[in-house]
């Protein structure tokens, strides 16, 4: 049996010989392709082959690229660490601690705690939304860096 490879927009690219009991080609028509045709191209569209003039052949669509990186949501606290130091210069307990002073004065003891406490650190912690906003940084930046480390 003959199977008619058409591509997404329905143009004829090759005709293969199939096993009828066996697994069919996806994007195959099985009517017969009628002859070619000079400035013509043949095209599956609704209601059978039609022989469509080159110039009135839509492009083939570009493939989709590949998405956004995803921002992980959460790095260990050695990783955020080390994304602090070389991306923002905070190299020291005390700079890192100080981070807390951008915190309101009810929220800072509690923050400090976490950062001396947690393993981990999450993107949506309030701290590191305060001092992403405050220090201007770029925290998408910050997690996708830190969790290279």
């Amino acid at each position: 049996m003959e199977a008619h490879i058409i591509d997404s927009r329905g143009v004829y690219l090759r005709t293969e010989s199939v096993d009828p009991m066996g697994p069919q080609p996806a994007g195959a028509a099985y009517d017969d392709v009628p002859e070619p045709q000079e400035g013509y191209t043949r095209m599956w569209l609704p209601g059978g082959w039609q022989q469509v003039l080159n110039a009135d052949v839509p492009p083939l669509a570009e493939p989709p690229g590949p998405g956004p990186e995803p921002v992980p949501q959460e790095v260990t606290m050695a990783q955020c660490r080390l994304a602090l130091y070389d991306l923002h210069q905070v190299k020291t307990d005390g700079q890192f601690y100080a981070l807390t002073d951008l915190l309101p004065e009810d929220k800072r003891e509690r923050a400090l705690l976490q950062l001396r406490t947690r393993p981990t650190v999450r993107y949506d912690n309030e701290l590191v939304i305060a001092f992403c906003a405050a220090m201007d940084w770029d925290r998408d930046a910050l997690f996708k860096y830190g969790a290279l480390q």
